[in-house]
Protein backbone atom coordinates (compact mmCIF):
# COMPACT_ATOMS: atom_id res chain seq x y z
CA UNK A 1 0.00 0.00 0.00
CA UNK A 2 2.88 2.42 0.63
CA UNK A 3 3.81 3.21 -2.96
CA UNK A 4 0.19 3.34 -4.00
CA UNK A 5 -0.80 5.80 -1.29
CA UNK A 6 2.28 7.89 -2.02
CA UNK A 7 1.23 8.09 -5.64
CA UNK A 8 -2.27 9.06 -4.54
CA UNK A 9 -0.85 11.92 -2.47
CA UNK A 10 1.03 13.23 -5.48
CA UNK A 11 -2.03 12.98 -7.68
CA UNK A 12 -4.23 14.76 -5.14
CA UNK A 13 -1.71 17.58 -5.03
CA UNK A 14 -1.81 17.90 -8.80
CA UNK A 15 -5.60 18.08 -8.74
CA UNK A 16 -5.60 20.84 -6.12
CA UNK A 17 -3.12 22.82 -8.21
CA UNK A 18 -5.67 22.93 -11.02
CA UNK A 19 -4.06 20.50 -13.44
CA UNK A 20 -6.10 19.01 -16.29
CA UNK A 21 -7.87 15.68 -15.84
CA UNK A 22 -5.57 13.34 -13.94
CA UNK A 23 -5.48 9.83 -15.35
CA UNK A 24 -3.62 6.68 -14.39
CA UNK A 25 -2.09 5.23 -17.57
CA UNK A 26 -2.22 1.52 -18.27
CA UNK A 27 1.44 0.52 -18.16
CA UNK A 28 3.88 -1.89 -16.58
CA UNK A 29 4.94 0.92 -14.21
CA UNK A 30 1.42 0.99 -12.76
CA UNK A 31 1.25 -2.74 -12.10
CA UNK A 32 2.06 -4.54 -8.85
CA UNK A 33 0.95 -7.57 -6.87
CA UNK A 34 -0.15 -9.21 -10.11
CA UNK A 35 -2.58 -6.39 -10.94
CA UNK A 36 -2.55 -3.76 -13.69
CA UNK A 37 -4.20 -0.59 -12.36
CA UNK A 38 -5.42 2.19 -14.67
CA UNK A 39 -8.24 4.61 -15.45
CA UNK A 40 -10.44 5.00 -18.51
CA UNK A 41 -12.20 8.26 -19.32
CA UNK A 42 -15.37 9.13 -21.22
CA UNK A 43 -17.01 12.17 -22.72
CA UNK A 44 -20.44 13.34 -21.58
CA UNK A 45 -22.70 16.38 -21.66
CA UNK A 46 -21.01 17.66 -18.47
CA UNK A 47 -17.48 17.19 -19.83
CA UNK A 48 -14.76 14.55 -19.81
CA UNK A 49 -14.03 12.53 -16.68
CA UNK A 50 -12.67 9.15 -15.63
CA UNK A 51 -15.50 6.63 -15.82
CA UNK A 52 -13.57 3.55 -14.61
CA UNK A 53 -10.82 2.67 -12.15
CA UNK A 54 -9.63 -0.74 -13.34
CA UNK A 55 -7.77 -3.50 -11.49
CA UNK A 56 -6.91 -6.21 -14.03
CA UNK A 57 -5.23 -9.51 -13.22
CA UNK A 58 -1.99 -10.31 -15.02
CA UNK A 59 -2.04 -14.10 -14.64
CA UNK A 60 -5.72 -14.96 -15.11
CA UNK A 61 -6.20 -12.42 -17.98
CA UNK A 62 -9.49 -11.19 -16.50
CA UNK A 63 -10.41 -8.15 -14.41
CA UNK A 64 -10.25 -8.41 -10.64
CA UNK A 65 -12.57 -5.43 -10.23
CA UNK A 66 -13.73 -2.24 -11.91
CA UNK A 67 -14.88 0.79 -9.89
CA UNK A 68 -17.30 3.50 -11.08
CA UNK A 69 -19.43 6.33 -9.72
CA UNK A 70 -23.19 6.02 -10.31
CA UNK A 71 -25.60 8.95 -10.13
CA UNK A 72 -28.22 10.72 -12.26
CA UNK A 73 -25.90 10.74 -15.28
CA UNK A 74 -25.77 6.95 -15.42
CA UNK A 75 -29.57 6.97 -15.57
CA UNK A 76 -29.64 9.20 -18.66
CA UNK A 77 -30.16 6.96 -21.66
CA UNK A 78 -29.27 9.08 -24.67
CA UNK A 79 -27.82 6.32 -26.88
CA UNK A 80 -28.60 2.67 -27.44
CA UNK A 81 -26.29 -0.27 -26.93
CA UNK A 82 -24.01 -1.15 -29.83
CA UNK A 83 -21.84 -4.22 -29.19
CA UNK A 84 -18.15 -3.63 -29.80
CA UNK A 85 -16.27 -6.26 -27.77
CA UNK A 86 -12.51 -5.81 -28.15
CA UNK A 87 -9.19 -5.80 -26.33
CA UNK A 88 -7.91 -2.63 -24.67
CA UNK A 89 -4.74 -1.19 -26.14
CA UNK A 90 -2.21 -1.35 -23.31
CA UNK A 91 1.41 -2.49 -23.56
CA UNK A 92 1.94 -5.73 -21.68
CA UNK A 93 -1.69 -6.16 -20.57
CA UNK A 94 -2.70 -9.71 -21.46
CA UNK A 95 -6.47 -10.07 -21.77
CA UNK A 96 -9.01 -12.63 -22.87
CA UNK A 97 -9.96 -12.25 -26.51
CA UNK A 98 -13.51 -11.13 -25.79
CA UNK A 99 -14.14 -10.09 -29.41
CA UNK A 100 -15.38 -13.64 -29.93
CA UNK A 101 -17.60 -15.72 -27.67
CA UNK A 102 -16.25 -17.82 -24.79
CA UNK A 103 -17.09 -21.25 -26.20
CA UNK A 104 -17.96 -24.05 -23.77
CA UNK A 105 -16.54 -27.55 -23.88
CA UNK A 106 -18.91 -30.25 -25.21
CA UNK A 107 -19.54 -31.46 -21.64
CA UNK A 108 -20.43 -27.93 -20.52
CA UNK A 109 -22.78 -27.54 -23.46
CA UNK A 110 -24.54 -30.81 -22.65
CA UNK A 111 -24.98 -29.84 -18.99
CA UNK A 112 -26.21 -26.28 -19.52
CA UNK A 113 -27.99 -26.47 -22.85
CA UNK A 114 -25.89 -23.47 -23.96
CA UNK A 115 -23.00 -23.20 -26.39
CA UNK A 116 -20.96 -20.39 -24.82
CA UNK A 117 -20.38 -18.55 -21.58
CA UNK A 118 -21.67 -15.00 -21.78
CA UNK A 119 -19.20 -12.17 -22.19
CA UNK A 120 -20.33 -10.77 -18.86
CA UNK A 121 -19.90 -7.06 -18.21
CA UNK A 122 -18.60 -6.08 -14.79
CA UNK A 123 -20.35 -2.74 -15.29
CA UNK A 124 -23.35 -3.13 -17.58
CA UNK A 125 -23.55 -1.34 -20.88
CA UNK A 126 -26.92 0.24 -19.98
CA UNK A 127 -25.35 2.13 -17.05
CA UNK A 128 -23.25 4.13 -19.52
CA UNK A 129 -25.65 5.23 -22.22
CA UNK A 130 -25.20 8.93 -21.44
CA UNK A 131 -22.87 9.12 -24.47
CA UNK A 132 -21.78 6.95 -27.36
CA UNK A 133 -18.17 7.27 -26.23
CA UNK A 134 -18.99 5.95 -22.73
CA UNK A 135 -21.14 3.07 -23.91
CA UNK A 136 -18.52 1.96 -26.41
CA UNK A 137 -15.87 1.71 -23.70
CA UNK A 138 -17.93 -0.74 -21.62
CA UNK A 139 -17.11 -3.35 -24.29
CA UNK A 140 -13.36 -3.35 -23.67
CA UNK A 141 -12.14 -6.74 -22.42
CA UNK A 142 -10.99 -5.25 -19.08
CA UNK A 143 -14.71 -5.00 -18.24
CA UNK A 144 -15.57 -8.53 -19.42
CA UNK A 145 -15.24 -12.05 -17.97
CA UNK A 146 -16.85 -15.43 -18.72
CA UNK A 147 -20.23 -15.63 -16.98
CA UNK A 148 -22.93 -18.26 -16.64
CA UNK A 149 -25.53 -17.26 -19.28
CA UNK A 150 -28.60 -18.05 -17.19
CA UNK A 151 -27.34 -15.95 -14.27
CA UNK A 152 -26.12 -13.08 -16.44
CA UNK A 153 -29.35 -12.82 -18.41
CA UNK A 154 -31.54 -13.53 -15.39
CA UNK A 155 -31.04 -12.49 -11.73
CA UNK A 156 -27.71 -10.70 -12.24
CA UNK A 157 -29.24 -8.54 -14.97
CA UNK A 158 -32.14 -7.67 -12.67
CA UNK A 159 -29.73 -6.80 -9.87
CA UNK A 160 -27.70 -4.52 -12.18
CA UNK A 161 -30.85 -2.64 -13.18
CA UNK A 162 -31.99 -2.24 -9.58
CA UNK A 163 -28.60 -0.92 -8.44
CA UNK A 164 -28.52 1.54 -11.34
CA UNK A 165 -32.04 2.84 -10.62
CA UNK A 166 -31.26 3.22 -6.91
CA UNK A 167 -28.79 5.95 -7.78
CA UNK A 168 -31.15 7.99 -9.95
CA UNK A 169 -31.42 10.59 -7.19
CA UNK A 170 -28.41 9.50 -5.13
CA UNK A 171 -24.70 9.01 -5.70
CA UNK A 172 -22.55 6.03 -4.88
CA UNK A 173 -19.40 4.13 -5.66
CA UNK A 174 -20.06 0.80 -7.36
CA UNK A 175 -17.34 -1.86 -7.51
CA UNK A 176 -17.93 -5.04 -9.48
CA UNK A 177 -15.43 -7.87 -9.48
CA UNK A 178 -14.97 -11.61 -9.78
CA UNK A 179 -13.99 -14.33 -7.34
CA UNK A 180 -10.36 -15.35 -7.04
CA UNK A 181 -11.10 -19.08 -7.43
CA UNK A 182 -12.06 -20.96 -10.59
CA UNK A 183 -15.57 -22.30 -11.13
CA UNK A 184 -15.94 -26.08 -11.30
CA UNK A 185 -16.79 -25.69 -15.00
CA UNK A 186 -13.61 -23.74 -15.72
CA UNK A 187 -11.89 -23.27 -18.13
CA UNK A 188 -13.63 -22.39 -21.38
CA UNK A 189 -13.05 -24.47 -24.47
CA UNK A 190 -10.10 -22.20 -25.34
CA UNK A 191 -8.61 -22.29 -21.84
CA UNK A 192 -9.84 -19.02 -20.32
CA UNK A 193 -10.49 -18.91 -16.58
CA UNK A 194 -14.14 -18.95 -15.50
CA UNK A 195 -14.31 -17.29 -12.04
CA UNK A 196 -16.37 -19.00 -9.35
CA UNK A 197 -18.55 -15.95 -8.80
CA UNK A 198 -19.18 -12.30 -9.60
CA UNK A 199 -19.56 -9.77 -6.79
CA UNK A 200 -20.79 -6.20 -6.50
CA UNK A 201 -20.43 -3.65 -3.70
CA UNK A 202 -21.99 -0.19 -3.40
CA UNK A 203 -20.99 2.59 -0.99
CA UNK A 204 -23.19 5.64 -0.41
CA UNK A 205 -24.58 7.96 2.24
CA UNK A 206 -28.13 7.34 3.42
CA UNK A 207 -30.74 10.01 4.13
CA UNK A 208 -29.24 10.58 7.59
CA UNK A 209 -25.75 11.05 6.17
CA UNK A 210 -24.42 7.70 7.43
CA UNK A 211 -22.14 5.66 5.19
CA UNK A 212 -23.62 2.36 4.03
CA UNK A 213 -21.91 -0.46 2.14
CA UNK A 214 -23.98 -3.27 0.61
CA UNK A 215 -22.86 -6.17 -1.59
CA UNK A 216 -24.09 -9.14 -3.59
CA UNK A 217 -22.61 -12.38 -4.90
CA UNK A 218 -23.59 -13.98 -8.19
CA UNK A 219 -22.77 -17.70 -8.28
CA UNK A 220 -20.96 -18.37 -11.58
CA UNK A 221 -21.32 -22.14 -11.60
CA UNK A 222 -23.04 -23.22 -14.80
CA UNK A 223 -26.79 -23.53 -14.38
CA UNK A 224 -28.17 -26.91 -15.34
CA UNK A 225 -30.68 -26.95 -18.18
CA UNK A 226 -34.34 -27.48 -17.19
CA UNK A 227 -33.74 -27.30 -13.44
CA UNK A 228 -36.34 -24.90 -11.96
CA UNK A 229 -35.32 -25.46 -8.33
CA UNK A 230 -31.72 -24.54 -9.12
CA UNK A 231 -32.93 -21.43 -10.98
CA UNK A 232 -34.98 -20.38 -7.94
CA UNK A 233 -32.00 -20.87 -5.62
CA UNK A 234 -29.72 -18.89 -7.95
CA UNK A 235 -32.20 -16.01 -7.91
CA UNK A 236 -32.47 -16.11 -4.11
CA UNK A 237 -28.72 -16.17 -3.51
CA UNK A 238 -28.05 -13.42 -6.07
CA UNK A 239 -30.55 -11.02 -4.52
CA UNK A 240 -29.38 -11.64 -0.94
CA UNK A 241 -27.74 -8.45 0.46
CA UNK A 242 -24.26 -9.05 1.88
CA UNK A 243 -21.88 -6.96 3.96
CA UNK A 244 -18.48 -5.91 2.68
CA UNK A 245 -16.98 -8.39 5.11
CA UNK A 246 -19.09 -11.16 3.58
CA UNK A 247 -17.57 -10.36 0.17
CA UNK A 248 -14.05 -10.19 1.61
CA UNK A 249 -14.55 -13.56 3.27
CA UNK A 250 -14.82 -15.17 -0.17
CA UNK A 251 -11.31 -13.94 -1.09
CA UNK A 252 -7.80 -15.09 -0.35
CA UNK A 253 -6.44 -12.91 2.44
CA UNK A 254 -3.66 -11.58 0.20
CA UNK A 255 -6.29 -9.93 -2.01
CA UNK A 256 -8.09 -7.98 0.74
CA UNK A 257 -5.92 -4.88 0.30
CA UNK A 258 -7.28 -4.56 -3.24
CA UNK A 259 -10.65 -3.51 -1.82
CA UNK A 260 -9.00 -0.55 -0.11
CA UNK A 261 -7.13 0.33 -3.29
CA UNK A 262 -10.42 0.26 -5.20
CA UNK A 263 -12.06 2.73 -2.77
CA UNK A 264 -8.99 5.00 -2.77
CA UNK A 265 -8.72 4.79 -6.55
CA UNK A 266 -12.36 5.75 -6.94
CA UNK A 267 -12.02 8.74 -4.64
CA UNK A 268 -8.76 9.86 -6.25
CA UNK A 269 -9.56 9.50 -9.93
CA UNK A 270 -13.32 9.33 -10.48
CA UNK A 271 -14.56 12.53 -8.83
CA UNK A 272 -12.72 15.17 -10.85
CA UNK A 273 -15.16 17.02 -13.15
CA UNK A 274 -17.99 14.68 -12.08
CA UNK A 275 -19.80 17.51 -10.22
CA UNK A 276 -20.63 15.20 -7.32
CA UNK A 277 -20.26 15.97 -3.60
CA UNK A 278 -22.59 13.41 -2.00
CA UNK A 279 -20.17 10.50 -1.73
CA UNK A 280 -18.51 9.04 1.38
CA UNK A 281 -14.73 9.14 1.67
CA UNK A 282 -12.64 6.16 0.64
CA UNK A 283 -11.80 5.52 4.31
CA UNK A 284 -15.49 5.52 5.25
CA UNK A 285 -16.23 2.95 2.56
CA UNK A 286 -13.23 0.80 3.47
CA UNK A 287 -14.02 0.81 7.20
CA UNK A 288 -17.72 -0.01 6.82
CA UNK A 289 -17.50 -3.79 7.00
CA UNK A 290 -20.87 -4.61 8.60
CA UNK A 291 -24.48 -3.94 7.65
CA UNK A 292 -27.43 -3.21 9.91
CA UNK A 293 -30.59 -5.30 9.83
CA UNK A 294 -32.53 -2.23 8.69
CA UNK A 295 -30.27 -1.65 5.67
CA UNK A 296 -30.32 -5.36 4.86
CA UNK A 297 -34.12 -5.38 4.91
CA UNK A 298 -34.33 -2.18 2.87
CA UNK A 299 -32.29 -3.70 0.05
CA UNK A 300 -33.95 -7.12 0.27
CA UNK A 301 -37.34 -5.44 -0.19
CA UNK A 302 -36.06 -3.17 -2.94
CA UNK A 303 -34.45 -5.93 -5.02
CA UNK A 304 -37.52 -8.12 -4.53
Amino acid sequence: MGKFLAAVAVICGMVMMGQSLVELPCSVENSKDGIYTFTVNSTSRIGTFNMFFVQHEITRLIPWAVTAVYNYLNNEHDVSRVDNFREYDCPGLNQTSCSTSYRMTPDHQSYSGKTSFDRGHLHPSHAFTYSRNANDKTFYCFNIAPQDPSTNQGPWNVLEGKVLSYFTNRAGYVITGVGDQEAIFSPTNTGYTVPNHYWKIVCYKDAQGATQVVGWIGNNTLSQANNPSEADERKRSTYLPRSQQDIMNTMNINKIHLFQEAWVGGETYLLEDRLEDRLPTADECWMKRDMSDAVRQEWASYIG
